[in-house]
């Protein structure tokens, strides 16, 4: 009896060593980094700075939502460690939105700022997306963040006496959604070293550009087609207008480096004044001039007649 029992502990002991031999499979964390041949500049910034914040989304079998990243030097560190699925070999679907926010999803609505005079808004106005399908083989996940918004330049050439006290571009769309832009609001320009600088969605719009000064706002009217991640440069001549012959205020479409396929149509007119009428609204003659950014280069200079000659011609 006592041999038997001997015997039982001793396979009970073989049979423990055998399972604590088994091998069990360990789950492999993801590194992270941004692109770097894809990589575009931020608004306000040459590149991405240490401590900037990214909100991460991936699908199964990852499953990561929200998970903020850091940036430190060339990674993007995540503020919890995201795992690969448990011995996958298959592609994921990774997502990334800058700045970090409150994100229910990776397609959740973007809205720029309105007032981004304050560079702080003016530069949180810069969304960057990146999406990327990546496998555990690849590697760190490199992500190729890209401008999801559009960006207008409004360049000025002031030879009046009054000082250009702000641009503003009123009923242009501001969200960018699942389903295209939205949300038609004004928008208060940034002054920048290269001109008034603005962010807004991707979109086809008529919006209204008021150029502000102490003497009164100069204003046109027209239509935007600017897709994502393109610019388009205004450069605007405002000049000293004797009454009643005023000179011709003009300004020039150039190529942006951004890229091509942005379309800008706008008309000069004036808001108000004397002659127009009890409401005030009679623009008279109207000269449009349509640009294709696919073009290398128009300027235009064309005479036009107005009751109220504040704004005239380009």
């Amino acid at each position: 009896m006592k041999t038997k029992t001997l015997a039982i502990v001793a396979l009970l002991a073989l049979t423990a060593c055998g399972q604590n031999n088994k091998v069990t499979p360990e789950r492999k964390a993801i590194s992270f980094r941004a692109g770097v041949s894809q990589y575009v500049t931020k608004a306000t910034d040459t590149a991405f700075e240490n401590g900037d914040q990214i909100s991460l989304f991936a699908g199964s079998p990852v499953g990561a939502s929200n998970v903020k990243l850091t940036v430190d030097g060339t990674a993007l560190v995540p503020e919890q460690t995201v795992y690969w699925g448990l011995e996958q070999t298959s592609a994921t679907d990774f997502t990334a939105i800058y700045p970090y926010g409150s994100y229910s999803s990776a397609s959740a609505n973007l809205t720029v700022g309105l007032d981004q005079s304050d560079p702080v808004v003016f530069k949180a106005s810069d969304f960057m997306k990146a999406s990327v399908s990546a496998a555990p083989s690849d590697g760190a996940v490199v992500l190729p963040f890209k401008h999801a918004m559009s960006k207008l330049v409004v360049k000025i050439t002031n030879n009046t006496v009054y000082e250009v006290e702000g641009v503003r571009l009123s009923d242009v769309y501001t969200t960018l959604t699942a389903n295209g832009a939205a949300d038609a609001a004004t928008v208060s320009a940034y002054k920048g070293s290269n001109g008034f600088e603005l962010i807004v969605a991707p979109q086809t719009s008529k919006p209204v550009l008021t150029v502000v000064t102490r003497a009164g706002d100069y204003v046109f009217e027209g239509s935007i087609e600017i897709a994502a991640g393109t610019k388009g440069t205004i450069e605007l001549t405002m000049e000293d207008r004797p009454d009643p012959t005023p000179d011709p205020a003009t300004f020039t479409f150039t190529v942006s480096d951004w890229g091509e396929g942005e379309t800008f149509t706008f008309t000069p007119y004036e808001e108000g004044g004397e002659g127009g009428g009890e409401g005030g609204d009679d623009t008279g003659d109207e000269t449009t001039v349509s640009v294709s950014f696919a073009e290398a280069e128009f300027s235009g200079s064309d005479e036009c007649q107005h009751r109220f000659q504040r704004f005239c011609s380009f």
